[in-house]
């Protein structure tokens, strides 16, 4: 048994079959991605939440209670709450009842009577929403602007889109993307293969922080000559450019395989993708983690009457989405077509990726 600190590079490095997360209401999405990795090597595995109700910027829990409250399980998830909703008089002690089972068990009326004194009589409205969350269960709603939202891809559909026969692949004929988590945390490349009419994306690496991007790049770019290397340069992954470009000149790289989309590229790509899985187009491997959990949480922002994916609202890191978007926005009207297509010259991509 480990115990550890919660931070943004807490667990890293570590491996783990069970998971127990204390005081779910102030994690932080950044911890979330770095420890969820500890259980990716190990088969059946547990995440364990548990806590006093959410403040206003518990945005991880607030994502987990809403799943919950809409019996989101899937043989996967199970939820239980002891809580009043708003409004509820703070000063019942049936409430207190409802929201504490422990309450004349282990805790006695005299107790919370005295934390009612201290902290509600005191008029201070802080220490009134205190006793509020942490005795009667009254969560503390998200601001409007913040508030958890449904995920943008649904579920059955995205579900859908897995395939065990990925297409052949040739260098050559392939779109790499990359885009970065806000901060810098993490970084992901993906590819895009086919048409625009049968697109098929897969996340090549996702790896914490940045230093290793430009040289991967290379490597990947020098092995399968991509008819483009595409980033929103507007976003997080502006950072990199610069590297990216470096390490590109140093390679003997034109400059011109990068693209940086536009705010309104950025947009169709997002449309464009959200229709291909709705409409049952799109295809990808099984067992992409990152890539399962950021299509699971990622919802949209809003930019005119069109959208782009939320990096902001992201309880987990969503750069595996944002580049598998990108590499598909970029692929041709028509599938490739070379005469060496049934002479052994196409590669299978995943014999190719180190994970």
């Amino acid at each position: 048994m480990k115990f550890r600190a919660r931070g943004k590079n807490s667990g890293r490095g570590l491996t783990a079959a069970r998971l127990v997360l204390d005081e779910a209401f102030k994690i932080p999405a950044e911890a979330m991605g770095a420890l969820l990795p500890t259980l990716r090597a190990v088969p059946n595995t547990q995440i364990t939440y548990a806590s006093s109700a959410p403040k206003s910027d518990s945005r991880v829990l607030w994502s987990l209670i809403n799943r919950g409250r809409a019996d989101d399980a899937k043989d996967r998830l199970f939820y239980a709450e002891w809580g009043n909703p708003l409004g509820t008089d703070i000063s019942s002690v049936d409430a207190w009842y409802q929201a504490n089972p422990a309450l004349g068990i282990r805790i006695t009326e005299e107790t919370l009577h005295d934390e009612y004194r201290t902290l509600v009589t005191s008029g201070d409205m802080e220490l009134v929403a205190e006793f509020a969350r942490e005795a009667v269960g009254i969560g503390q709603p998200l601001p409007e602007d913040s508030a958890a939202r449904d995920a943008k891809l649904p579920a059955d559909a995205w579900t859908a889109t897995i395939t065990h026969h990925p297409p052949p692949i040739a260098p050559g004929e392939i779109v790499l993307a990359f885009d970065i988590a806000p901060g810098g945390e993490w970084a992901s490349v993906a590819m895009a293969a086919g048409a625009l009419d049968t697109p098929y994306v897969e996340v090549i690496e996702h790896r914490a922080g940045t230093g290793w991007l430009p040289s991967r790049l290379v490597e990947l770019v020098e092995r399968w000559k991509p008819q483009h290397v595409v980033c929103d340069g507007v976003g997080p992954a502006g950072s990199t450019i610069a590297a990216v470009l470096l390490a590109f000149r140093q390679a003997g790289i034109t400059a011109d395989l990068l693209h940086q989309v536009t705010i309104t590229e950025l947009k169709r790509a997002c449309g464009a993708f959200f229709a291909d899985v709705v409409e049952g187009r799109l295809k990808r491997p099984p067992n992409q983690g990152p890539l399962e959990n950021a299509a699971a949480d990622a919802t949209e922002r809003r930019l005119g009457e069109a959208w782009a994916w939320d990096r902001r609202n992201a309880t987990v890191p969503i750069s595996t989405l944002v580049a598998v978007t990108l590499a598909r926005s970029m692929l041709s009207a028509e599938s490739p077509v070379d005469d060496h297509q049934f002479q052994g010259g196409f590669v299978d991509l995943a014999d190719f990726l180190d994970d």
